[in-house]
């Protein structure tokens, strides 16, 4: 038998059963729109042709196998399918129905073709192995449709797909077909949700509701929080929980861990929008990062990369409590604030010349890692708060000669104590309390960057700016300390330590020298100031350092902190360019020093000048002296119209 339809007017009602026998046809030839509200719809032959056919009934449906060219899920109760359906059309279901259940049953199209819609506020069952409405090219599921896959077997997540709620339900394996998104929540009860070796990812815009036993399975895939709302991350207990990539791009509100610590294997990246740890503690196994977007003050980040090129970026928010135990190097890539307490218990802390502001006061930074402040960085500390380098770890205040590296303070004083081993040079200290930098018993100063070229200032009245109670003997040089604290205060002490000598090569201010030390061993030396004779060994550039030999340390060109002697020579002294210093100056009879420079102050002499070879300036040379000028019988001077 066929039915026929011829007309696209026409319209057939059917109120009772469809059964459509193994030689029977439904030939919908004139793509008319018929409604079915019988109980059950049985196909054993054929259905044809175009038009739409619109389940219903108020109440249960039961769909068996067939094919549709359109079908629309309407009425109201339960509707379920008892075979797999082929359409050739669109799919509609309405949110007047409690819900459609596929059971295990599959819709299919033979060609990539028309829309599947699944209404707000509506429900599907997905409970096959691989059975969400296939092959349609548009998805249309509005943001408050709920598809449960909640199958007692293993089952594929239909991927490319916008769903409005996820569900996940029985203890099997959910796995993903490719990249989903989700508007509102995911919800997973017992399942363990795999993305799959291929890590697709997943886009979500409500919460994640991991709370009851389920699993995650991220492999190397991303999840993004996108929501314009507050999201939450619900976690339970059991299995796996972590996150390997972990992404905030919402126009607006916040995502809040919100049960349990959470681990994000790889990135925690925020381009807009506002992520809080919520007082949990967030493991980090790669970089911090944050674009665009905020990093509520809030719990613990423990970082944990493998990586030598882990990065830090906040972007101007502060953290709480940052912890580092890793087995690679983090690089700051802008400044950093904490409000609490500041661990480093392993790997390397790169502040790549940055400031870094430690905690709001009462608060602990513990370096058992290395961490490298960097040439112009700052590490500012909060009052009342205390640095501890313990005995394994590394300190790097190391600068250069035009940028320094600073430890300071935000406001009030701080404790500072080593345990470990310091490197200093070209640095700033100020700000200390009483102890000043604490160099303890177990602590070992870096022969190479050992408190050289460095400037103390700031310090506390009574107190001390340098404490060395270890046996290290160093020759240290050019440290400056240019302020008296008062009180009784002290430059270095060493009182409690029987060994290892102190000399303070070169020391200027007027807090620098013997008469400022506390010292009862006699370990602290503060030798006369080094002498620079002119060896012209290489050439006659003034501003050459193997042309000059030094009384004490290393060859160098004159600093202005120098006694100068111009030698006899092969090579005599000349001065090309602006900028050249001495202390006392000294030119022996049959030496010549000359200036040819022309511009600016060519020779600063902070000291006094004695004549007994020759002196020759040329015009528009200039010559600056604080001291006296004396010449001897068998010494001459040629200004050259220069000035004096």
């Amino acid at each position: 038998m066929c039915i026929r339809d011829r007309a696209s007017s026409a319209a057939l009602d059917m109120n009772g059963n469809v059964t459509i026998n193994s030689n029977g046809e439904f030939n919908n030839v004139g793509g008319g729109t018929h409604t079915f509200g019988g109980i059950y719809w049985t196909n054993n032959g054929t259905y044809t042709g175009t038009g739409k056919i619109i389940c219903d009934r108020s109440g249960t449906q039961y769909i068996g196998p067939s094919g549709f060219h359109d079908l629309e899920i309407a009425g109201t109760g339960s509707k379920l399918l008892q075979g797999d359906l082929v359409l050739t059309g669109d799919m509609l279901v309405r949110n007047t129905i409690n819900y459609l259940n596929l059971q295990t049953y599959s819709i299919s199209k033979p060609s990539k073709s028309g829309t599947f819609t699944l209404e707000d506020g509506e429900y599907l069952y997905v409970r096959g192995a691989d059975n969400f409405p296939d092959s349609f090219a548009t998805y249309s599921l509005g943001p408050t449709s709920r598809v449960y896959y909640d199958g007692t077997l293993d089952q594929i997540i239909a991927g490319n797909i916008k769903y409005g709620y996820l569900y996940l339900d029985h203890p099997t394996t959910k796995t993903l077909e490719g990249d989903i998104e989700i508007t509102n929540w995911l919800v997973i009860y017992e399942p363990t949700l795999d993305v799959s070796s291929n890590n697709y990812n997943i886009t979500i815009g409500g919460y994640w509701y991991n709370a009851y036993s389920g699993s995650f399975i991220p492999r190397l895939g991303e999840v993004i929080f996108n929501g314009s709302g507050t999201q939450r991350i619900y976690t339970n207990n059991t299995g796996s929980q972590s996150f390997y990539k972990l992404t905030v791009n919402k126009p607006s509100g916040t995502v809040y861990i919100q049960t349990k610590d959470q681990t994000i294997q790889n990135n925690l990246t925020i381009y807009q929008g506002t992520f809080s740890a919520n007082g949990y503690t967030v493991t980090i196994g790669g970089d911090l990062l944050n674009y665009g977007g905020t990093i509520a003050t809030s719990g613990t980040y423990l970082l944990t990369s493998s990586s030598s090129e882990a990065k830090i970026l906040t972007n101007g928010s502060t953290l709480y409590h940052l912890t580092i135990n890793a087995s690679g190097t983090y690089t700051l890539q802008d400044d950093l604030s904490l409000n609490g307490n500041f661990n480093l218990e392993a790997g390397t802390f790169n502040g790549n010349g940055k400031t870094v502001n430690f905690g709001n006061g009462y608060d602990a930074v513990n370096i058992a890692g290395t961490y490298q402040v960097g040439p112009g960085g700052k590490m500012a500390i909060s009052y009342n708060s205390t640095v501890k380098v313990d005995t394994t770890g590394i300190l790097y205040v190391v600068g250069t000669p035009g940028s320094t590296a600073v430890v300071t303070h935000q406001t009030g004083v701080y404790d500072f104590q080593v345990n470990g081993t310091i490197h200093a040079k070209y640095y700033l200290f100020e700000y200390m309390n009483t102890s000043g930098i604490m160099i303890n018993s177990s602590a070992h100063i870096d022969t190479a960057d050992n408190f050289s070229y460095g400037s103390f200032t700031n310090g506390a009245a009574g107190g001390t700016y340098l404490r060395v109670e270890n046996e290290d003997t160093l020759t240290i040089y050019n440290v400056s300390f240019p302020d008296n604290p008062g009180g009784g205060a002290y430059n270095v002490t060493k009182v409690t330590a029987t060994k290892g000598k102190l000399t303070f090569q070169e020391a200027q201010g007027v807090f620098a020298g013997e008469d400022f030390d506390n010292d009862p061993n006699d370990l602290i030396d503060w030798p006369t100031p080094v002498t620079l004779t002119w060896t012209g060994a290489v050439s006659s550039d003034w501003y050459t350092a193997d042309n000059w030999s030094a009384s004490v340390g290393p060859n160098k060109v004159p600093t202005g902190n120098e006694d100068v002697i111009i030698a006899t020579a092969t090579n005599q002294p000349i001065i090309d360019s602006s900028g050249a210093k001495t202390k006392n100056l000294t030119i022996n009879s049959g030496a010549i020093l000359t200036i040819t420079a022309s511009d600016s102050i060519d020779l600063t002499i902070n000291g006094n000048l004695t004549i007994n070879g020759n002196f020759t300036m040329n015009s528009n040379d200039t010559v600056k002296i604080t001291g006296n000028w004396s010449r001897g019988s068998g010494g001459t001077f040629s200004h050259g119209n220069g000035t004096v």
